[in-house]
């Protein structure tokens, strides 16, 4: 399990501007994956750090299960401890479920997906398949397809879709060359299959629909990001997608021609024969057939891909969508009004207090724990219309215009709120970067490293900026001063 705490700094240190921060902390073996081991490892890191778990107000996992599951997940175990801890899930690892789902929808899906691989496991599984491939295609190479990283489809479809003749010279050539009888049938039905206009059809297609997400996926991994960015991605890309399913089938009809025009395909879709099935006399009549086979490919993939998407694009921001509309406020007050000002104020004072009980000499108390105060939100606000630029519509912008003169001593309560919705994580991406450098690290090679090692090396890799800004001689000089021997000879 990777570590990494999120912090917003407000300005006061000079060697520490204001802003957000993504910090690497360590490594941590675990023997069980259960919310509940978890949980408790968790707990008993953070108490070794000395941070107190009543300081949480942000949570952030992958989609897993044991980890973001409401009744004995992770995130509502800390929730019942804290509830302020507030928990959104992986924006990316939404991206990515989502498309797995697209590419699941239909048989056309599957089965395209499912040539991406034939072709790349053909090349691989021969250093000669290898080398006439190389010899034909000289830019993007192929990639081998995986349920957890959609990256590798995006640069997987990509590298045919602009290189198409180049690979169908490759299997052609290999089709020729071969003696092995199985590569020599894959070969020529892969390379039969390229030719197939609604393939072409179907490769610019994906490649649109994979390069829009992966761009938003792209944005939302930096360590500063914030919900409402979040949010104003999500919904460009639930725009892009309703206008692309009006739109698009078009213009993916003339990028597919073009691909035609090189290989020498004529641009119609194949006729094939319709096949009935026998049913029963009590069961529903069925949908009349497709008398049109590219209508039948409008309305079966481009069309049932879109809605697929859009449907479940919908409940998995539905956490993001929440805190939007708790802390949203706070970068559009100049335009509300007081009312609603206020009104949101309240809610975000609710959101923010804790009530406790506790008992002391056999009798129950109640302990309440307030961040801010509603009511003066609400003033502050108001004071702070008419003198913050018309610029400052995201939360870092308006953090860093109440840090500047130290504004924030005027406005306590918008300083704390605006902190707090900066603290709450988008994404886990700098998690999922630690362990990419964790490969990178623990090699073969250092197979036997222990745990500390591993950790310490990690951190001087994933910080390397804070390591450079460090004083090598004062190091040294503490170094020197632990490791003196105190025997003199």
């Amino acid at each position: 399990m990777s570590l990494t705490i999120r912090y917003v700094a407000d300005g006061v240190s000079p060697s520490i501007p204001a802003g957000v921060y993504e910090h690497f902390i360590k490594f941590i073996v675990v023997e069980s994956s259960t919310g509940e081991y978890l949980y408790n490892i968790l707990l008993s890191e953070l108490k070794d750090l000395g941070l107190d778990v009543a300081n949480i107000r942000g949570q952030g996992y992958d989609n897993g299960a044991n980890m973001k599951g409401n009744i004995s997940g992770v995130q509502a175990r800390l929730l019942k401890t804290n509830p302020r801890a507030f928990f959104t899930p992986c924006a990316c690892h939404n991206y990515n479920l989502i498309l797995g789902d697209m590419a699941k929808t239909c048989p056309d899906a599957m089965s395209f997906f499912g040539a991406l691989q034939c072709i790349y496991a053909l090349f691989s599984a021969s250093t000669k398949r290898w080398t006439i491939f190389r010899k034909h295609v000289t830019g993007l190479s192929v990639k081998p397809l995986c349920e957890t990283r959609w990256e590798c489809r995006m640069q997987s479809v990509k590298a045919l879709r602009y290189q198409a003749g180049e690979f169908y010279d490759a299997l052609v050539e290999v089709e020729e060359t071969t003696d092995d009888s199985q590569a020599k049938h894959e070969a020529k039905s892969l390379a039969f299959q390229i030719r197939d206009y609604k393939f072409l059809v179907s490769l610019v297609f994906w490649h649109d629909l994979l390069f829009q997400v992966n761009f938003v996926s792209k944005e939302l991994q930096s360590d500063t990001m914030d919900i409402s960015a979040g949010i104003s991605s999500f919904e460009k890309l639930c725009n892009w997608l309703k206008m692309y399913r009006e739109k698009g089938f078009q213009e993916v009809l003339t990028g597919a021609n073009e691909l035609a025009k090189d290989l020498d395909v004529t641009p119609v879709f194949q006729t094939k024969r319709l096949h009935k099935r026998k049913k029963q006399f009590e069961y529903e009549s069925a949908d009349e057939p497709f008398s049109d086979p590219k209508e039948a490919y409008r309305v079966q993939c481009f069309n049932q891909v879109l809605d697929k998407a859009l449907q479940s694009l919908e409940p998995r921001f539905e956490q993001l969508q929440k805190h939007e509309s708790l802390f949203g406020f706070l970068c559009k007050f100049k335009n509300l009004p007081k009312d609603t000002i206020r009104k949101a104020a309240a809610d975000l004072e609710l959101a923010l207090t804790d009530v406790k009980l506790v008992q002391e000499n056999e009798q129950v108390s109640t302990v309440k724990s307030v961040d801010i105060n509603g009511y003066m939100l609400c003033e502050e606000l108001e004071a702070l219309k008419p003198i913050i630029s018309s610029d400052c519509t995201n939360p870092l912008k308006i953090l860093q215009f109440l840090t500047y003169n130290n504004r924030s001593t005027g406005f306590p309560n918008l300083f704390i709120a605006i902190r707090i919705f900066l603290t709450i994580p988008v994404t886990v991406a700098s998690g999922e970067r630690s362990f990419s450098k964790l490969n990178l690290i623990k090699t073969y090679l250092r197979s036997t490293m222990q745990e500390d090692r591993l950790n310490n090396l990690a951190i001087m890799s994933i910080e390397c900026e804070v390591m450079k800004s460090l004083e090598l001689g004062n190091l040294l000089k503490d170094f020197v001063r632990q490791k003196a021997r105190k025997i003199k000879f």
